[in-house]
Order: structure tokens, then C-alpha cells, then sequence
């Protein structure tokens, strides 16, 4: 089934960045298409019960206003918010996503889109329900999930022995069975308390020598101007005021320095409100897997010590909590054609100021933008800067093509919409 004309731009993916995009285009009266589940890697991906690492004055989705802030949310909810030292619930935090949906962005239409490609100078997008969508741009928003990483040591195994975190929303399943649980970070220490309070025997197996924790800050910073340095916890702060409040210089620095900082910095850290359950469960670090063998209903996971030693441990399942990699190779929503002509840099898209890549009209937003405008990428606190950059962006490609146009789904298209924004650099 075909659309009926070209939508100027269609957002794929509805978590925060997709969102937020979606509120600047809207008070742009920029018309758009956006696809997805609102919320759905945070509604279906991530342990019940579990805490988000940020603290909340980093945790907003972005209206290009500065309306409805989680603060704002909990307010009128009268749920209990500070800015730092308080641990949000996952469900707080979907519940303020989908709040702030509802308000700015009320037509999200929960339908996957099955594939991108180029077509006649634009896009089609293929949606699952048989539609195929023309657009003059796409927005990619697609989160980290197109990015699972699985250790080779243990990718030959069954579905019934080994899925990866983002599997995985309860753990009752797991009840009375033991789980070797593979990683080091948030995901991997999330997940062995949610499989703790479920009932099961959780092993944490990891090549670090020690596991590292976000610690809680309890007061804000004596100035106001630093206190955004706390979007990315741990890390120095020269280094965290550079990525966090200056992203678009990052994309300036060599490739193989930004390939190395997104590799390395904030390296894998557990949460502080997981850190006492986790550090009371069997935990072997300093440990690589050397093979996984599936034998008579369990695996064996053969590992490797640090000072040398071998050791056997045998799971009902193992869960890799092993992170993401970014690699638009494998990102099975773009055709062929189109992931083959996209610049890259270490798998990850090239990005112009306004997160474009070199093919026009096509954006990559959140954590395929790592590459180019560096770790606050991986935050929720990113959306606000990903979403004036792509608005901008957007709104002076469409001044340039049709300076003229008048009106678009009975929405005035004002002066302000089509005003060419600058890019702050």
C-alpha cells in the first residue's frame, strides 16, 4: 500500500531522542511521520525494578522550550524528585516518557518500519502493516538495540542458553535456576539483582579485575555551570565538561581519538542503588571464557583466571550483558545500497554538524551518533542537544528547497519555522 505524498520527514524510533526530535520539528510546525513504540526499549528491554544511572536533572527529555522536565513531572505527580542523590525507578521514567508523548508528540503511530531505501532523490520506508512511506528525509533514532554484541565464545549456543540482556524485562522465568551473567556494567549488574530478587542463582562473570560503581552525588555543585558535568559520572572534569557541554567540538577531534574515547571513557559501571546485592553474589572476575559447551540440558562455561587458573562453572543459562557496538553494516532497517554509500568512521556514521551523513536528507540520532559528537550520546541528557541540531538542520534544508511554501497538514508554516538557524559553533 502507498502513501499518498511525501511526508518531509519520518523519525524512526520513539524513545527519547526520537521524541524530543519530534517536539523541536513540531514547534517548527515542520510536518512529520514518526514510527514506533513510544518508550519500547525502555519499557521492554530493561529489568523490572531496575534505577537509572543518571541523576535527575540529566534525565530530560527535550521540548525546545524547556517544558514538562522530569521535575516538572514528578511535581504534578506528586512523586518524590531531587536533582541528585534520589535513584529513578525505570517505571518513573517511562512514565514521564509517555507523558511527555501524549502532550507533544500525540500521534506517534506504533507501527515498525521494515526497511529504508533510497528512492527518486528521497526514501521509502517499508512498514510492517504493508504501507510504504515516501520521505524528503528520515531521522534514524533507532536506540542501541541494531548494536547487540555477543562475545564469539559464546555466540554458537542455543536461544534456550544464551540471550542477551536487552531480552529480557522480568526474570521470574529463571526462578530456582542458576544464570551466569556475562559483563561488568549497569546492564550486567541490573540484571544479577533482578535475577536475585527472582528467585535464581546469579553468577557474575567478567574479564575485569574489579567492579566499578557510579556513586551518588547528594548535593548540587557550588556552581550552577558545573553541574551538568554530573550527565557523565566518574570521568574528570575537564574531560566531562568538554563532552558534555561542548559535543560539537568533539566531532573535531581524529578519528582515531573519538574511536578510542567511545571505547574507553565511563568504562562499564554498576549502578550504587544494585551495588550491596550484587557484591553478596558469586562473582568470578579477572575471567575470560574460553569455550561454552552445551552438555546434557546445561553449559559449561570453561574460564580462564587472571593468575592462571581454570575453572568450570555450569548455568542453566547465561545472559550476556556485553553492551553494544555500533557497526551500520549490520543495521538490518537500511538497505544494502544505502549502508554501503554511508561514510563511516570504526562502523559508525560520519556526521555533519546537524548529525546528517553524507547522504542527504538521512540523520542518525542518540547512540549511533557516538562517533561524531562523543559519550553524552549514551545519555538521555544528549537528546536535548541532538534535538536542536537536527531540527535546525532540518528546518534550513526545507527553507532552501521550498523558501515559498505556505501551509502543510492545515498547519501555518511561520517565519520562525523556516528561519536559518545558527549552528552555535
Amino acid at each position: 500500500m502507498q502513501s499518498k505524498g511525501t511526508t518531509p520527514v519520518a523519525i524512526v524510533g520513539a524513545g527519547p531522542y526520537g521524541l524530543s526530535i519530534a517536539a523541536h520539528l513540531a514547534s517548527r510546525a515542520i510536518p512529520f511521520r514518526i514510527f514506533g513504540r513510544p518508550m519500547s526499549a525502555w519499557r521492554d528491554q530493561m529489568p523490572a525494578g531496575m534505577f537509572l544511572k543518571s541523576d535527575g536533572h540529566a534525565s530530560n527529555l527535550s521540548h525546545p522550550d524547556g517544558e514538562l522536565t522530569l521535575e516538572d513531572f514528578c511535581r504534578a505527580e506528586g512523586r518524590p524528585y531531587e536533582h541528585f542523590g534520589l535513584p529513578i525507578p525505570l517505571d518513573l521514567f517511562v512514565d514521564y516518557g509517555l507523558a511527555f508523548q501524549r502532550r507533544f508528540v500525540p500521534r506517534v503511530e506504533e507501527v515498525e518500519v521494515a526497511g529504508v531505501r533510497a528512492c527518486d532523490n528521497a526514501f521509502a520506508l517499508n512498514l510492517t502493516d504493508g504501507e510504504t512511506v515516501p520521505a524528503a528525509a528520515v531521522v534514524v533514532a533507532a536506540g542501541c538495540d541494531p548494536f547487540r554484541r555477543l562475545p564469539a565464545s559464546l555466540a554458537h549456543l542455543g536461544l534456550d542458553r544464551l540471550s542477551h540482556s536487552a531480552d529480557h524485562r522480568d526474570f521470574d522465568a529463571f526462578a530456582g535456576k542458576t544464570v551466569c551473567v556475562v559483563g561488568a556494567g549497569a546492564s550486567a549488574t541490573d540484571v544479577a539483582a533482578a535475577l536475585h530478587a527472582a528467585g535464581a542463582k546469579a553468577h557474575l562473570v567478567s574479564r575485569a579485575d574489579r567492579l566499578e560503581w557510579v556513586l551518588p552525588r547528594t548535593e548540587m555543585p557550588r556552581f550552577e555551570s558545573l553541574a551538568k558535568l554530573d550527565v557523565l559520572k566518574g570521568g574528570r572534569y575537564g574531560q566531562g565538561y568538554i563532552y558534555s557541554q561542548l559535543p560539537h567540538l568533539y566531532r573535531y577531534l581524529p578519528g582515531a581519538a573519538r574511536t578510542h574515547i567511545a571505547r574507553t571513557y565511563l568504562g562499564p559501571r554498576g549502578g550504587w542503588p544494585v551495588r550491596a546485592c550484587v557484591e553478596a553474589l558469586p562473582q568470578h572476575l579477572g575471567a575470560s571464557i574460553l569455550r561454552a559447551e552445551d552438555r546434557d540440558g546445561a553449559v559449561d562455561l570453561h574460564l580462564r583466571l587472571r593468575n592462571g587458573e581454570r575453572r568450570v562453572l555450569r548455568a542453566d543459562h547465561v545472559i550476556s550483558a556485553t553492551g553494544y557496538r555500533i557497526d551500520i553494516g549490520r543495521m538490518g532497517l537500511l538497505s544494502p545500497e544505502l549502508r554501503g554509500r554511508i561514510r563511516t568512521l570504526d562502523g559508525a556514521p560520519e556526521l555533519s554538524p546537524g548529525f546528517e551523513s553524507n547522504i542527504r536528507g538521512l540523520y542518525f540520532a542518540g547512540y549511533a551518533a557516538l562517533h561524531s559528537f562523543g559519550p553524552l550520546m549514551r545519555f538521555v541528557a544528549g537528546s536535548d542537544f541532538a534535538a536542536r541540531r537536527v531540527s535546525s538542520a532540518i528546518a534550513r534544508s526545507l527553507h532552501a528547497q521550498r523558501p515559498n511554501a505556505a501551509t502543510a497538514q492545515g498547519v501555518p508554516r511561520t517565519t520562525r519555522a523556516f528561519a536559518a538557524a545558527p549552528e552555535n559553533e
